[in-house]
């Protein structure tokens, strides 16, 4: 039957087991399991042989339907090739697998190809049997254009590389620069591939073109033809120069410029800082970033000031790695809040021994920023209440103000006068106020002399003079000698003293209000009188026993007898015996200090005082107005704690600033910087700040100890004072209850500079020819490469001032910065000007002075302009009608010249409206041609 049903079907079509057929039609894997029931690979291909080898592959048939089917196969047409078993009907219920193996026994090298035809219920379906000769083969992108591209870049495209062959290989890829391909060497698997990264760094504007070879044997090469056109970019910014003007310490100020590319080419751009010299006060985001073509991007600048009365001027480079740069300068100077006085003298008068009076002083803060400020008391006869705290910040309506009682407490009849100095957090200046007062003694008729703040202001200009150590009696003998001999014989101490007895101010500089709060009262021989001992420390005491008595020294410095008083404070924690004694001219007295502690557990600091004046001083009938001299007041600040034994308790402090930054300043000179030390605890601590330099010139501070109370603060003034113009470092601890573990460490750092211009363009200006009676002008800028500020003044020779000037020939140029002038030259004659102009720069507290040399050449040149033609000839022209000819104008120097055209003749006032310049004025550049319309237009039938 089953023949039978083969030979009916084979007169209507090629039968199922006909090895020669060709399947009619291929089915996908989908079509095959949803028409057949059976699912398959579409081939079996074999790759990897050599003839003579045996290579086993398995056909898996899966039954996809839900019943069980029975397929049969047929065997490859060649049989000696591709070997199977003999076909026996294969069983398969729904779901399960049957392996077919087919193995291939090559004879020879060559491909082959056959399929197996496998019969179902539903029909036949075809496997293809394949195998190829091992070869080698790839493909490759062939074009990889980069088309417009930034010049000194990296431009980037993929590539791929596929292995299309039977064989694993290794590949290498070659190129010439600018183009490159990375990774250049790999290894591919047949039917994979790689991206690999195409590099195009074009080092010029051109166009480049080049072939890339990628080599997988002798034989087989790929090519990719790589193409690129290299631009230059350009960048622009908004503004160059960014100036925040005066910002307050506390605050950030931000500005933005805009940075555009006007190229045709994506670009990327860099800022960075061009000095490194001081800390960052500048900060820029972003500070790196591509640009696509006409691209713009914000840049936004923020000044944070660190250091109050510094200028800050940074110039900062933004480039591109192909293109132009650009320099951007920012600059600002910081400012601290200008808290106010209400009043820089208080004289309370006589006061009886025993009893008080209290003046009002008030601080005021323009500012919208709350500051803190401190008066540098320590106790004594003069007391503040608030002694420290913040002046608030004003508001829309009223003014930030805080008033301070000060307490005049006299305990001994003498004259007592104090200058106390207020810090405030962030500036760099003093406050201070002459406190002034007498305290007598009606009992004992004891009166010292009457004094007010005229005497003061006398005392201090001789002071400022030099002349420290004057006696009463020197002052009254200065009088006598001049009133007996003419003045123009007098001595220069003598001028000195008649000049200050009329001083109705004594007005006295920054620098020399921190000079004084810096100068030690300890050994200093040039102070009138001196303490031996610049502080105490009594440790720890008991309150029953006390702390054992130390001795402490008063030097008498002068040849006038002396008399040192000690007013006991109120608390009476430290006593000095004996409390008032005399000192003879150049000797010393010796007082010994109590430390009696009333309470345990207790911090106890304050300040002693001891004022020291001529004991003439010591009664108003022994002086008059002119002989008068305050007293000298000698603080000697004390500590001593009750904790027993070592404080063991840890402070919680806070410091303001870890790295304190001076500004530059001269050599010699000082700049100052305050530092605020918090006590955030419930109780108080003792600090002691040890400066690490090997020149303690350079670096102090004050008060370098003492005890910050609880919930409060103290401010601290350093000062930076330079010998040499280099950059000065320092570190420093700050010590809490004497212990090494409770230490804050901080650094220090300022630097000064030589005085020294820079002068641009290798200190040269060039002017183009110039007509002689008119003038040329030039930008020229000067630069100051150190921190410190100079002042500059061009000296110009007398004969060269006709001939050129410049504006500004004086002015101050800040640290860092840069000032552009203004260069005319006004030639009075025809020939070449080589000049020599020098500028002298300084500092502005220095004697120390730089000359720089300027050479400016220019040349004074005549006119001479030439026509061409010099007849225009128009011919018959109707009334009412125009006709035109062009006139040439020749320049034919090297300079260039304003022009002016015109008629003359006869009739000009006819000619008038008929002759017709279309350019009448305008300049001629140098050795350049001007063409002009000239129109005609007649009003009569007379000839012109």
């Amino acid at each position: 039957l089953w023949k039978l049903m083969n030979q009916v079907e084979s007169q209507r079509r090629p039968s199922k087991f006909d090895t020669t057929f060709k399947p009619p039609k291929v089915y996908t894997r989908q079509e095959r399991s949803q028409q057949f029931g059976v699912d398959c690979v579409d081939q079996l291909v074999w790759k990897q042989w050599n003839s003579g080898g045996e290579y086993t592959q398995t056909l898996a048939l899966i039954n996809t339907l839900n019943k069980t089917q029975v397929l049969r196969y047929s065997l490859p047409k060649n049989k000696s090739i591709f070997f199977l078993d003999f076909p026996q009907p294969i069983r398969l219920s729904p779901g399960m697998k049957y392996s077919l193996e087919i193995k291939f026994r090559p004879a020879e090298n060559e491909d082959c190809t056959d399929y197996i035809a496998v019969h179902t219920e539903g029909g036949t379906f075809w496997v293809n049997l394949e195998a190829r000769i091992p070869y080698l083969a790839v493909e490759v992108d062939s074009v990889v254009d980069f088309g417009f591209s930034a010049a000194k870049q990296t431009h980037t495209r993929q590539i791929s590389v596929t292995n299309t062959g039977t064989l694993q290989f290794d590949f290498k890829c070659l190129v010439d620069a600018p183009f490159a391909i990375l990774p250049a060497t790999g290894q591919l698997a047949p039917n994979t591939s790689q991206t690999l990264k195409c590099q195009f760094v074009p080092q010029d504007a051109a166009s480049f073109v080049a072939t890339a070879l990628c080599v997988v044997s002798p034989e087989l090469t790929a090519q990719i033809n790589l193409t690129g056109i290299g631009k230059y970019p350009f960048i622009s910014a908004s503004q160059t120069e960014i100036d925040f003007g005066n910002v307050i310490m506390g605050t950030i100020q931000e500005r933005v410029f805009t940075v555009q590319n006007k190229s045709p080419v994506s670009t990327n751009f860099k800022i960075t800082k061009l000095a490194a010299d001081v800390e960052n006060t500048f900060f820029l985001n972003p500070t790196k970033g591509q640009l696509g073509p006409q691209e713009t991007q914000e840049v936004r600048v923020r000044y944070k000031p660190l250091t109050a009365g510094a200028f800050s001027s940074d110039g900062f480079r933004l480039a591109t790695p192909g293109g132009n740069s650009i320099t951007i300068c920012a600059q600002g100077q910081a400012v601290g809040v200008e808290v106010g006085l209400s009043s820089n003298s208080l004289n309370f008068m006589d006061r009886s021994v025993g009893t008080h009076s209290d003046k009002t002083l008030t601080l005021t803060n323009p500012s919208k920023t709350a500051v803190a400020f401190q008066w540098i008391q320590g106790g004594g006869t003069f007391t503040f209440l608030p002694s420290q705290g913040l002046v608030p910040a004003s508001d829309k309506v009223h003014e930030g103000a805080i008033s301070c009682v000060v307490r005049f407490n006299p305990q001994e009849p003498t004259s007592y006068y104090r200058r106390v100095y207020c810090m405030i957090d962030n500036q760099p200046s003093l406050l201070c106020v002459d406190l002034l007062g007498n305290g007598f003694d009606a009992v004992e008729k004891r009166h010292p002399p009457a004094f007010n703040q005229r005497m003061i202001n006398a005392h201090l200009a001789r002071q400022q003079a030099g002349l420290t150590k004057l006696t009463p009696d020197q002052v009254t003998e200065a009088l006598e000698a001049v009133e007996r001999t003419p003045t123009e014989d007098s001595t220069a101490s003598q001028e000195v003293i008649i000049q200050t007895l009329n001083t109705a101010t004594c007005v006295c500089s920054d620098a020399q209000l921190w000079k004084s709060f810096f100068t030690p009262t300890t050994d200093n021989i040039t102070l009138p009188f001196s303490l031996g001992e610049p502080s105490l420390d009594f440790g720890s005491a008991t309150r029953l026993k006390g702390g054992e008595g130390r001795p402490v020294v008063v030097r008498n410095n002068t040849a006038a007898k002396a008399t040192a008083i000690w007013p006991q404070p109120p608390e009476r924690s430290f006593e000095v015996h004996p409390a008032v004694a005399d000192i003879k001219p150049f000797s010393s007295q010796s007082f010994k200090v109590l430390f009696k502690p009333p309470h345990p557990n207790r911090m106890y600091s304050t300040d002693l005082e001891c004022y020291v004046n001529f004991k003439t001083m010591r009664s108003f009938r022994l002086v008059d107005a002119t002989s008068f001299l305050p007293p000298v007041r000698l603080p000697l600040p004390v500590m001593g704690h009750t904790f027993g034994g070592q404080v063991f308790y840890n402070p919680i402090p806070q410091w303001s600033r870890p790295a304190v930054t001076f500004p530059a300043c001269d050599v010699n000179t000082a700049s100052f910087q305050t530092v605020n030390l918090t006590n955030k605890g419930d109780t108080p601590f003792s600090f002691e700040i040890f400066i690490d330099t090997p020149d303690i010139a350079v670096f102090d501070c004050q008060p370098a100890s003492g005890v910050v109370l609880a919930s409060s603060f103290q401010l601290i003034a350093f000062r930076f004072q330079p010998p040499t113009p280099s950059v000065h470092s320092a570190t420093g601890r700050c010590v809490l209850n004497g212990s090494d573990s409770n230490s804050i460490c901080f650094t220090l750092m300022g630097q000064s500079s030589a005085p020294k211009l820079h002068l641009t363009d290798d200190a040269s200006v060039f002017f183009k020819p110039t007509l002689v009676g008119s003038a040329s002008t030039r930008s020229y800028t000067i630069e100051n490469p150190g921190r410190v500020p100079l002042t500059f003044q061009w000296d110009i020779p007398e004969k060269t001032r006709s001939i050129l000037s410049i504006e500004p020939a004086a002015g101050l140029i800040r640290g860092n910065e840069r000032v552009k002038l203004k260069l005319t030259f006004s030639p009075q004659q025809v020939k070449k000007h080589a000049l020599k102009l020098s500028c002298v720069c300084a500092g502005q507290d220095s004697p120390q002075t730089h000359r720089s040399v300027l050479a400016v050449i220019g040349e004074g040149t005549f006119g001479c302009v030439t026509m061409e033609p010099t007849v225009l000839s128009y011919g018959t022209v109707r009334i009412g009608c125009s006709a035109t000819q062009h006139l040439t104008l020749f320049n034919a120097t090297w300079t260039e010249l304003s022009y002016e055209l015109g008629t003359q003749g006869d009739n000009e006032e006819e000619a008038e409206g008929v002759v017709v310049f279309h350019s009448k004025t305008g300049r001629l550049p140098a050795r350049a041609h001007h063409s002009i319309a000239v129109e005609f237009w007649p009003k009569s039938p007379n000839p012109c």
